[in-house]
C-alpha cells in the first residue's frame, strides 16, 4: 500500500540520539508512513541501530552515502526516493509528537494544501525544554494574497509538511552544503506553493546540542551563509522574480546575518574574537548587499581582472554609482534634446503655417487696398446709406487720407460694413422678395396671366413698366422702381 506521508531522516554520527529519535517517528499515529534513512558515511554505530529497527518495523529503510555530503544531500536523497505524495523531514537528533504526521496530513485537507507548518518545542540537550515557538493559525492563498514569501513561514525543514511535486516538478533541491541548506530552500519553494497553511500545536522537539550550527561559528558559516544568498538570487533572476522580491530578499540576507551575530554574543569565544568575526561578517554583508550586481554573470577573467584592479579596491562602487550617475545625466540629456528638437520642429511647423497665413493675409490686403481705392465712393455712398455707422464711415474715410497705414484699420470697417450692408441688402431681397410674393398674390385674382408671369419672373421690369400709380407707389415702398 502506497504510504500518505514518507519521513526523511539524514544521519551523521548521530548515535546518542537516533534511537529516541526513531522511536518518535514509529510511534506515530499515523501508520501509512514511509521512513527512509539516509546515513550520510557516519563513523559511528548509526548504520547498525537503523537495521536493528529494520527487523522490527518494514516502514524503515536504509540508504548510505559512500562519502558525506552533508545534511543537504542526504535529504535530497531521501526527497527522490520517496513514494507518498506528502514529505516531512526530522533530524536524527530530533523527535516528534505522536500525533505530528497525523494533525499535519490532516490540516492539508485532503491535499489542498501545499505545505503545513507547525510550531516547534527548543530542547537542551539534557531534554529541558525552553520557549516554545508557534505563529498563530493562518491559512494563506499566495496567487490571491500579497505575502512576504521570506518571513510567512519560518525557514526550517523539519517542522512542516510539503508535497513532493514543489521539489520534483520545480527542480528544487537543497544545495550540498555544511550550513544554512534551509535558508536557501524554503523561500524557492513557498515561492512556487499556491495554498499554504499554519496551525498553532507544536509538535517538533528540535534539541539544541553543542556543535550545533547557532552554537558554532567560523569562516565556513560566514562563506556558507552567502552561498545560500546567492542560489536565491540566481533562482529568482532566472524565474524573472527578482525585482519583485529584491526588497524581500534583501531584508532577508540583513535578518539572517543579524541574527547569526546575536548567536554570536551567547558563545564562549574570548571579546577579541567576537570583535573579529562581526567586523568580517559586518564587511561581507555590506559589500554583498551593495556589490553583489556589480559582479553578477562576470566570467573568471572578468573577475580577475577587477580583484587585480588596483583601482577597484575599496572604490568600485563608488565608481559605479559614478558611471551610472553619469549614464542618468546622459539619458537625461538625450532625452531632453529629443524633446527639445520635437518642440522645435513642432513650432517651426507652426511658424512656417503662420508666416504662410501672413502671406496670403498680405496679398488679401493688397488686393482689400486696391479695391478700396476703386470703390472709395462707392462705399462712402454706402456708408452714409447706414444711419447707424455714419460717425465710424467719416471717420475711416479721414483716416484714409491721412495716412496709409490707417487704412489698414479702416479696411477691416470697410469689411465690416460690406457684411452689414450684404445681410441688409439680403433683408431687402427677402422683403422684396415677400412683397412681391404678397402683391402677386393680392392681385392674382385680377391679373392678366402674362402680367402675372412678368411680375413673377421680372419684378423690376414689371414695375417699371406698369402705368398703375397703386403698382408705383408699391414699387416705392419696395424699393423696385
Amino acid at each position: 500500500m502506497k504510504p500518505k506521508v514518507s519521513i526523511i531522516i539524514p544521519i551523521y554520527n548521530a548515535e546518542p540520539y537516533l534511537e529516541r529519535c526513531l522511536d518518535s517517528v514509529i510511534k506515530q499515529s499515523l501508520k501509512a508512513l514511509e521512513i527512509i534513512c539516509v546515513d550520510d558515511a557516519s563513523s559511528d554505530n548509526s548504520c547498525e541501530l537503523v537495521e536493528a529497527y529494520i527487523q522490527q518495523d518494514p516502514r524503515i529503510s536504509l540508504i548510505r552515502h559512500a562519502t558525506n555530503l552533508g545534511a543537504g544531500a542526504a535529504r535530497n536523497t531521501g526527497i527522490c526516493l520517496a513514494r507518498a505524495n506528502y514529505i516531512a523531514g526530522v533530524d536524527s537528533d530530533d523527535e516528534i509528537h505522536p500525533d505530528m504526521m497525523k494533525t499535519l496530513l490532516e490540516a492539508t485537507e485532503n491535499g489542498k494544501f501545499d505545505i503545513v507548518q507547525c510550531g516547534f518545542n527548543p530542547i537542551s540537550e539534557e531534554g529541558k525544554e525552553q520557549n516554545s515557538h508557534a505563529r498563530p493559525a493562518q491559512k494563506v492563498n499566495r496567487i490571491e494574497q500579497d505575502i512576504n514569501i521570506f518571513t510567512l513561514l519560518n525557514p526550517a525543514y523539519w517542522n512542516k509538511l510539503w508535497k513532493k511535486t514543489l521539489f520534483i516538478n520545480n527542480n528544487i533541491f537543497f544545495p550540498e552544503q555544511d550550513y544554512y541548506e534551509d535558508l536557501s530552500t524554503t523561500p524557492r519553494l513557498v515561492s512556487c506553493a499556491t495554498h499554504i497553511r499554519i496551525i498553532e500545536e507544536t509538535l517538533y522537539n528540535y534539541r539544541i546540542r553543542a556543535g550545533a550550527i547557532t552554537t558554532t561559528f567560523s569562516e565556513k558559516h560566514i562563506i556558507d551563509y552567502f552561498k545560500g544568498f546567492d542560489i536565491l538570487i540566481a533562482y529568482f533572476d532566472r524565474e524573472s522574480l527578482l525585482e519583485k522580491y529584491k526588497k524581500q530578499l534583501y531584508d532577508y540576507i540583513h535578518r539572517n546575518i543579524a541574527y547569526h551575530s546575536r548567536c554570536l554574543l551567547d558563545s564562549t569565544l574570548d571579546d577579541k574574537k567576537i570583535e573579529q568575526y562581526l567586523a568580517q561578517l559586518l564587511l561581507f554583508k555590506t559589500s554583498y548587499i551593495e556589490n553583489k550586481a556589480l559582479v553578477t554573470n562576470k566570467s573568471k577573467n572578468e573577475l580577475l581582472a577587477l580583484i587585480n584592479d588596483f583601482e577597484v579596491q575599496g572604490i568600485y562602487r563608488s565608481k559605479a554609482d559614478k558611471l551610472t550617475v553619469d549614464l542618468q545625466s546622459l539619458n537625461k540629456i538625450v532625452t531632453e534634446t529629443k524633446n527639445n528638437e520635437e518642440i522645435i520642429n513642432k513650432n517651426n511647423q507652426q511658424l512656417q503655417q503662420e508666416l504662410k497665413k501672413l502671406r496670403e493675409n498680405n496679398l488679401d490686403i493688397q488686393k482689400s487696398l486696391t479695391e478700396a481705392k476703386t470703390k472709395g465712393k462707392e462705399a462712402q455712398s454706402a456708408l452714409i446709406e447706414q444711419q447707424s455707422n455714419i460717425t465710424l464711415l467719416e471717420a475711416h474715410n479721414k483716416q484714409l487720407q491721412k495716412n496709409a497705414q490707417i487704412l489698414e484699420k479702416s479696411i477691416r470697417h470697410e469689411t465690416e460694413v460690406n457684411r452689414l450692408k450684404t445681410e441688409q441688402e439680403n433683408r431687402l431681397n427677402f422683403l422684396q422678395e415677400m412683397a412681391v410674393f404678397l402683391f402677386g398674390l393680392l392681385l392674382w385674382p385680377f391679373m392678366q396671366p402674362s402680367k402675372y408671369k412678368k411680375l413673377k419672373d421680372h419684378p423690376k421690369a414689371f414695375f417699371r413698366d406698369s402705368k398703375s400709380k397703386f403698382t408705383i407707389l408699391i414699387s416705392h415702398l419696395i424699393k423696385l422702381y
